[in-house]
Order: C-alpha cells, then structure tokens, then sequence
C-alpha cells in the first residue's frame, strides 16, 4: 500500500475473521542508520499511545501494536481511499454542498478528539481520507504530532513548536510566551484555526490571504464574497487571530453553516 525509507504499509488479512487490515511495519534498524531515530520513534509510540484511547467512526483505528528492539508492527483499520487534499486538487474546489458532509464529519472526529483531551496539532487535508463510492466518509489519520493534556479547552497547554506551517496557528507560529519558562503555550483552539485553513483551502483551492499589522501579527482573513454569508461566518470564526474567542470544534458544529 505504500513504502517509505525506514517502513511499509502493506494490506493483510486477520485469520479469525478475514478483516482486510494495513499493518505498518517501521524498521529501527534503518532508522537508526540514518540518524533520525530518536523523533521518529518518539511519533510513533505518541500515535500508538494516543490511538489507544480514541474510538470514532470518523478516526482510523488501531487494531494493535507489537514489536522488538529492531522492529514495530501497527495493525490499523484499512481505509481505501485517497487524502482530501488530492481530492480538491481533482475537483479544483469543492462546492458548499459537497464540502459540508465532509467537513461536519472531520468536525466531529476533532470535537470527539478534545473531549477525551487530545489535541491533533497537525490537521490538514493530507491526514484526512476520504473513503467509500462517493468518497463520503471521512477518517482523520496520523496521530504522531498528537499530544494527551489535562484538558484541551481548561487551561491546560502545549508548549512545543509542532505542526505544517502553512495550518500554524499564530499563536503557534508567533511562539506567542505563555509559559512560566517562557516557552509556547497553546490549547486545543489551535485545531481550530488549522479547520479554518482546511475548510477555506476545501472551498476556494488556495490558502487564505490574512490581514496583518505593521508587526507581520495576523489579525483577520480576507474572505471571498463568493462564498455564503454562513460560510464567510464560519471560515471567520476558526481563522480568529484571537484564541479566546477562536471557534472551537463544538461550536463549529453548531454553526448555521454546518446545520444546513
């Protein structure tokens, strides 16, 4: 199904039942060779950790995780599909109509995500496949730049710099201090503001042009007039420069665009 430098995934069978699986198989051996073990190994056992504890129609699931010192096995959900961002690329942008059974379902697997305190830190429309005859159903992929807090949305922050640039959030990219220590701080809203990115790049096919003051500080989004006022709303409300008032998953669902 795909192979990489340091691993493969390939389409297996579970002898009990006949469940088509991938199983991801990751040699450390190689990893090790070629000097990036270390962060390599560190997203891999954060994904398995992470997995573990998440069990939604819309997240791929991991079945099981085995291995040695030289190899790790993960036997996960296998999803026939392709990424989103491939299909916005064949479609050329998606009509409001078609982008928002999919988006409300990426919407749920992130709200369903926060509520169990796990923060995704690297939504975009690569991670996200999309599955079945009218390629419909959504499954949020790759979990290696996740993190557990004590809370997503309570006070409890992340502090490391993680991410696709291009889905940052500023106060992500700003490295904006919080922290006692003086390094980052953020919370589950920056989820939100890469939804913004997702939703707007599934609408218009391009990335948002931002507005910024004298210092390069984003401080709004220039919207198309193209786009309905509840989408414009909407896309508005995740790309909030402000993570306060930031639009969270939940109210994202809640939206009049969302509703229909």
């Amino acid at each position: 199904l795909g192979r990489g430098a340091s691993g493969v995934v390939r389409k297996a069978y579970r002898r009990s039942d006949g469940l088509g699986v991938a199983v991801k198989t990751m040699d450390l051996r190689a990893l090790r060779m070629h000097g990036g073990d270390a962060f390599k190994i560190k997203k891999l056992r954060r994904e398995v950790d992470v997995l573990r504890t998440l069990e939604h129609e819309n997240i791929v699931h991991l079945y099981g995780a085995f291995g040695d010192d030289d190899t790790v096995r993960l036997v996960m959900e296998l999803v026939e599909g392709r990424e989103l961002f491939d299909a916005i690329l064949s479609r050329g942008h998606y009509t409001e109509a078609d982008a928002r059974p999919i988006f409300v379902q990426l919407l749920k697997a992130v709200d369903y995500m926060h509520q169990r305190n796990v923060i995704h830190r690297d939504l975009k429309p690569e991670n996200v496949l999309v599955t079945g005859d009218g390629e419909d159903v959504v499954k949020l992929v790759d979990f290696g730049l996740s993190k557990h807090v004590a809370s997503a949305h309570g006070g409890s922050r992340a502090h490391t710099m993680v991410g696709t640039p291009s889905y940052l959030a500023p106060e992500v990219e700003l490295q904006k201090p919080r922290a006692r220590d003086g390094s980052m701080a953020y919370d589950a809203k920056v989820d939100s503001w890469s939804l913004g990115v997702t939703l707007y790049v599934m609408l218009v096919a391009r990335f948002p042009v931002y507005h910024r003051d004298e210092r390069g500080r984003i401080f709004g989004v220039k919207v198309p007039h193209a786009l309905s006022a509840p989408a414009r709303k909407l896309v508005e409300d995740l790309l909030n420069a402000d993570p306060e008032v930031r639009a969270t998953a939940a109210d994202a669902l809640a939206s009049p665009w969302c509703a229909g």
